[in-house]
């Protein structure tokens, strides 16, 4: 069961683990995958596997474009402070 609320929210939800398919969850984008304990370790393996061989300029080149905005202002805030 999921559980989440903010201090400035009073919203609280509750998502049973049974209350959507393995397809639901992962396309919702509450969870990558449902895997057995007894499976967990060879399913993590064979993830960091395949994520080692993705090419690793393009990968961060992506996550740093993500990223772009907010580093830009935590740049801004610093050059900012360092002028004070």
């Amino acid at each position: 069961m999921l559980c989440g609320a903010g201090p400035w929210l009073e919203i609280r939800w509750q998502i049973p683990a049974v209350s959507m398919s393995q397809v639901a969850n992962t396309l919702a984008g509450f969870i990558d995958a449902v895997v057995d304990p007894g499976e967990l370790e060879v399913h993590c393996m064979t993830v960091a596997e395949n994520l080692a061989q993705l090419p690793q300029a393009q990968f961060a080149a992506n996550k740093l474009s993500v990223r772009a905005g907010t580093l830009q202002a935590m740049k801004a805030s610093l050059e900012t402070l360092a002028t004070r």
